[in-house]
This record gives structure tokens, C-alpha cells and sequence, in this order.
């Protein structure tokens, strides 16, 4: 299946191919002239490029890349994460559609957990540790491009 839009200015036209099963379905994001994802995203969501969007929009476009991210991409991810031996590989975003990464994590031990993530958008990587203490208390310590820092999580479950 494919649906497409023509921009505001009739310069640009983007939009999706759908593929694969009902199950797993599979999408890919395309745009004439060819153009980065984020920008083909916002052009066949909005009708325009993603400098022209506003925060709302900018929004909607990070909900839409999550929600491509989990009916096509993050089936891709979780079974190439399964053939590597890694417990996580998914489509992540703290934000904006820029701010997407892939997230990759393993297990080194029960307790010892490290996870890396690779910017989609920007050239922004997170490396991320955490280690369990007891039940109750985990320490978690993360490093980036942005900065560094450490966390002391406490959970507490009734």
C-alpha cells in the first residue's frame, strides 16, 4: 500500500509504502525529491519541512516516528537484538523526532546491565549503566555527547 501528500507549495511530495503482513507490517517513509526521514516524515504529516514546525507539530511528528518505530521498525530491532543475544533493541526518543535513537541492551550479569544508544537524527550516542543493589535500590550511571551523570534509583512496589 502506499499514500502520499504533495507540500504546501507543491514542491515536495512524501509519503509511506506499507508492506509485509497485517502482523508485521513494515514501513517506509520516501519523498520526492529524496530527503532525510525527518523531513520526509513532516512533509507527508504536515505539508511542510520540520523547520517550519511548531512545538504541537513537533510533537505529533515524535509520536507518529515512535508509533512507525513499534509497528515495523522495533519488530525488526527485537528480533535482531534475539540473533545477537541482546535482551532490548528498540526505537526510543526523549523528545522531538530528532531526538530518536536506537537503543541496544544486554545483561553482562543478573545484576549488571549496559545499554547503548545510537542517534537516528543527530549524532548524539548514550552509554548507560546500571547495576542492581538489592530489590530496593539500583545505581545507574549514563554518559553522551549532552553530559554526564549518575542516578540512586529507589523502588519501592505494595
Amino acid at each position: 500500500m502506499r499514500a502520499s501528500r504533495k507540500s504546501d507549495d507543491g514542491t515536495v511530495t512524501a509519503g509511506f509504502d506499507v508492506s509485509g503482513t497485517a502482523r508485521s507490517p513494515v514501513v517506509t517513509v520516501w519523498s520526492n525529491p529524496a530527503m532525510d526521514q525527518a523531513n520526509a516524515l513532516a512533509y507527508a504529516l504536515l505539508g511542510h519541512p520540520l523547520s517550519q514546525a511548531s512545538s504541537q507539530q513537533g510533537n505529533l511528528l515524535a509520536n507518529a516516528a515512535t508509533s512507525l518505530g513499534l509497528k515495523g521498525g522495533n519488530l525488526i530491532a527485537k528480533n535482531l537484538a534475539s540473533r545477537f543475544g541482546l535482551q532490548q533493541a528498540s526505537f526510543e526518543t526523549s523528545g522531538g523526532l530528532s531526538e530518536t535513537q536506537l537503543v541496544l541492551g544486554k545483561y553482562l550479569s543478573p545484576r549488571l546491565y549496559v545499554m547503548y544508544g545510537i542517534g537516528l537524527f543527530q549524532p548524539v550516542n548514550t552509554f548507560r549503566v546500571r547495576y542492581i543493589l538489592n530489590k530496593s535500590f539500583t545505581i545507574q550511571a549514563a554518559e553522551s555527547s549532552a553530559g554526564t551523570g549518575a542516578d540512586i534509583l529507589f523502588t519501592k512496589e505494595r
